[in-house]
């Protein structure tokens, strides 16, 4: 037990069960609690071997860790709490790589903040292409671009490219992908790989005798089970490490809501989890729902495959609040909407209330925020001034933010001359400085002077001031930096923090939160699957995708307000779901 409060019915047998087993659970149904204590029994229960708890978050490991902690348990060698890609990490490339290249590994979650992982066509002056934005096949025989991975606008530019420009970006990709992991003459003894690319890593490795006959028996030998939260994001990669470990011996626990399988895009396989799910023995379903009204729940269980029903049981669980159908016409009409509706039942919109859409822009607008987006171009001192303002934007998204200051790194090392070539030469090399001290730099010149209420020549002007303030490690001529025009500079201020916005994220950056009252925004122009149905034509026709599941997301993220945010063409369609389906609900004039 990990607090005063007793286990359900359901709970308890997750908690109690011995061997392998695959529990679903609604949302809100207490299952980090429960895992948490079948963790805790587990380690009382195995003297020698280890027991490790999984998930696909830091923030879901963190609360994982902590409760344990508040249980009582040491977690130490040889037991294990951690995301499943710091167990890939660890367990399975770190030991490998190291045995058969002599080099210590460095794990990264992206190739975002690392300078070196930018390449370029020969000439460009644009900020260039990620190492994120390509995949690589498990042998790193060949890389492949993706420009759905790029952010707008630039990803409009890198649609246009040619077949023979995105093959050359391909072959530098490649090139340097294998520099930063095992280094050449330019880059020794490197060892830095991404979240990705370890996992291509392992499935090599799984992939060759020789060495999935080293590692696997080595695993099996420590650990007796293996628990794995959220299992409804497990991809191709997880699945091919839990089937061998389950072929080994290792008892699998899986517990998850496959109706919450949203990354797709990430390679998540929720056909292939079921499939793998349904070699496991079932476990009783965790069907109580702590978090949300009977409203909400029932709109979850209405967006929901199959026929199961939650039932709300938690301090929310007598309120009769319906959920809240807002019909808007231009999406700034949105915020004023959703604050009236939820000041009307004594919400604090400061706190309570968060916008959530499936794009991030609908979720801007919606929440009455400027649109936040990095830009400047090629432009030096716009390039500094418009990533300034997004870290300075309390609106901003974390991957905003970390975008922002890589594009301030960036123009740092462009204006002191030393921007990577397509070569793959580090900028960073040619000025002799350290990530550290050019993340340093840009933050201080970020936060230190913000082009906010000024205009174009006295911004740049103290510009130039605050970059011969630096200590650069060579000397940089700034000569070069012109002050842009006045149109360009108001085109770049659009970007500055709006102080009356609510709250936003998309509805992926929400997975796992949880709010007094969310605002579900379904604009005019709906997501769609592959099939080319949306969300809507899923829902109306009881059909099973991912555009309906991300909607089951964004639903059952509220606690005792749900409002949906339903551009004027689609409310028909909308109230007559939730009238078929029995959702209490009320239509605002």
């Amino acid at each position: 037990m990990t607090d005063d409060f007793p286990y359900s019915d359901a709970q308890r047998t997750l908690v109690e069960t011995p061997g392998s087993l695959f529990v679903e659970a609604c949302p809100g149904a207490g299952k980090t609690r429960a895992i948490v204590g079948r963790f805790l029994r587990r380690v009382q229960q195995e003297p020698r071997k280890g027991i490790a708890l999984l998930s696909f978050t830091n923030a879901a490991v963190d609360e994982a860790k902590a409760r344990s902690v508040q249980g009582g348990a040491t977690i130490q060698s040889p037991h294990f709490i951690g995301t499943f890609d710091s167990f890939i990490n660890r367990q399975i490339v770190a030991p490998i790589f190291t045995t058969k290249h002599q080099i210590p590994v460095r794990f990264i979650d992206s190739w975002a903040s690392v300078a070196a992982a930018v390449i370029r066509l020969d000439g460009e002056r644009s900020a260039g292409y990620s190492l994120d934005y390509f995949s690589f096949d498990p042998n790193f025989a060949s890389a492949t671009f993706v420009p759905e991975r790029i952010p707008f606008p630039q990803r409009s530019q890198a649609l246009g490219l040619p077949a023979d420009a995105r093959a050359l970006l391909e072959q530098r990709a490649r090139t340097q992908l294998h520099r930063l992991a095992k280094g050449d003459v330019i880059q020794p003894r490197c060892g830095l790989m991404s979240a990705e690319v370890a996992r291509n890593y392992a499935t090599n490795y799984l992939g060759l005798p020789e060495w999935k006959d080293l590692i696997v028996p080595v695993l099996a030998a420590r650990f007796a089970e293996i628990i794995v939260d959220e299992a409804q994001d497990c991809g191709p990669e997880e699945l091919a490490i839990l089937t061998v470990l389950k072929d080994a011996g290792v008892a699998i626990v899986m517990v998850g809501d496959l109706d919450q399988a949203i990354y797709e895009f990430r390679r998540s396989q929720p056909d292939q989890v079921r499939a793998f799910a349904s070699q496991l023995p079932p476990g009783r379903r965790l069907d109580g729902n702590y978090r949300s009204t009977p409203a909400i729940c029932s709109v979850v269980a209405s967006l929901r495959s199959g026929n199961a029903m939650d039932e709300p049981v938690g301090e929310h669980g007598e309120l009769n609040t319906p959920v809240s159908v807002l019909p808007f016409g231009r999406p700034r009409e949105v915020q004023a909407a959703v604050t009236a509706a939820a000041t009307a039942l004594g919400f604090t919109t400061g706190d309570d209330v968060m916008v959530l859409a499936h794009k991030s822009a609908d979720a801007m607008k919606a929440a009455g925020a400027r649109t936040t987006q990095a830009g400047g171009g090629s432009h030096r001192v716009l390039r500094i001034a418009a990533n300034s303002l997004v870290l300075g934007n309390l609106a901003a998204t974390a991957r905003q933010r970390l975008t922002a200051v890589t594009e301030i790194e960036r123009g740092l090392l462009d204006i002191a001359g030393c921007a990577d070539d397509g070569g793959g030469a580090s900028g960073l090399q040619q000025l002799g400085a350290t990530p550290r001290w050019l993340r340093d730099q840009a933050h201080r010149l970020a936060l230190g002077l913000s082009p906010e209420g000024m205009e174009t020549a006295a911004y740049t002007e103290a510009l130039r001031v605050r970059l011969r303030e630096i200590d650069w490690p060579r000397q940089v001529d700034l000569k070069q930096l012109r002050s842009p025009t006045a149109q360009q500079w108001r085109d770049a201020m659009r970007s500055a923090p709006d102080p009356d916005a609510l709250r936003f994220s998309t509805i992926h950056g929400a997975k796992g939160l949880q709010y007094p009252v969310a605002a579900v925004v379904l604009p005019e122009e709906l997501i769609s699957n592959d099939d080319g149905h949306t969300c809507l034509d899923l829902w109306e026709n009881d059909l099973e995708g991912e555009a309906k599941r991300v909607l089951y997301v964004a639903t059952s993220r509220a606690e005792r307000l749900l409002i949906l945010a339903v551009h004027s063409s689609h409310v028909e369609r909308v109230t007559a779901i939730l009238d078929r389906n029995g959702v209490p609900h009320t239509l605002a004039s």
